[in-house]
């Protein structure tokens, strides 16, 4: 399915009650809200016959983000959020089957409070199947300023190798991050980065990541950006402007120097697949277990310490 959007003049589902000769229905635009409803009839009564029902006169199918339940005592993985696609006039349940192929019964999830809205740490085998066909695009202008350099610091293997949208600008070699829609520049605070890095060393994943004198405080990944919801986390920002890219001499405090790069596109770890770019949900899925981690550790420390 390539679109995830909704007629915003139509409510997605409709809740209908049978039982006891009192027969309602109430419409709803939220997961979240139908399940309120259906919840609250059953416990006016227990007996009474409920269907949670998609829209029949919607134009498309609908997609809804569910997790397990918050009160579940479950792992990291089973905690994610997956994606759900309903088609128009379609029950709800009882078994609901997610993107990635996972089965759940509706009562066991929490839904969004709306649809198409991020919940957290997400499934990325779901995201990956939703996205349609990567669009074609036509490159930028290669730069006036080419170098003969083989290395990352030449502006050649940017544009040729990662495709990335490089601009020249007052003698600068910019990444531009801004208007285009395939590269995107996550901000992390640098002792973060580091352990993100070190996750997506281990599944063989990582970004190229870049420090800025104007940022000394951040980290820059450098990711390719998914044509899905991607959550940012607490801290965790895209970066909105054109980044200067090595070889390109920046200023700070202490005088200029040529910026160079923390982990360069070369240096860093691909799949066997050898695509130079990881994905701003791997950058944000790892930093999402990384904080799991540390809120296991951290009960584990009170519960020996008490």
């Amino acid at each position: 399915m390539g679109s995830r959007s909704r007629s915003a003049s139509l409510d997605a589902f409709l809740v209908l009650k049978r039982g006891a000769g009192d027969e309602r229905q109430i419409p709803s635009n939220s997961p979240a809200g139908a399940v309120a409803v259906i919840n609250r009839w059953l416990r006016q009564d227990p007996q009474a016959s409920l269907s949670w029902l998609v829209n029949e006169n919607l134009p498309e199918p609908i997609v809804m983000s569910g997790r397990l339940q918050g009160h579940l005592k479950i792992g990291l993985d089973q905690k994610r959020t997956h994606l759900f696609v309903c088609q128009p006039g379609e029950q709800v349940g009882p078994k609901l089957t997610s993107r990635c192929g996972l089965t759940f019964d509706w009562w066991a999830l929490e839904f969004a409070e709306a649809l198409d809205t991020p919940m957290g740490a997400p499934c990325e085998q779901c995201e990956l199947l939703m996205m349609g066909p990567v669009p074609e695009h036509q490159k930028p202008a290669l730069p006036s300023a080419q170098s003969e350099d083989d290395g990352w610091d030449g502006w050649l293997r940017y544009y040729t190798e990662l495709d990335w949208p490089v601009i020249e600008h007052g003698g600068q070699l910019l990444l531009d991050a801004v208007t285009t829609s395939d590269v995107v520049v996550l901000t992390v605070p640098v002792d973060l980065a580091r352990q993100v890095q070190d996750d997506l060393a281990e599944r063989e994943m990582q970004a190229p990541l870049l420090y800025l004198p104007s940022m000394p405080d951040e980290a820059l990944f450098v990711v390719s950006r998914t044509p899905v919801p991607v959550p940012m986390p607490p801290a965790v920002q895209r970066l909105g402007a054109a980044v200067p890219l090595p070889p390109s001499v920046v200023a700070d405090h202490e005088g200029e120097f040529y910026l160079e790069w923390g982990v360069s596109p070369g240096d860093a770890v691909f799949g066997s697949s050898n695509d130079l770019r990881c994905r701003d949900i791997d950058v944000v899925a790892a930093i999402y277990k990384v904080h799991h981690q540390q809120q296991l550790e951290q009960r584990q420390q009170r519960a020996i310490t008490s």
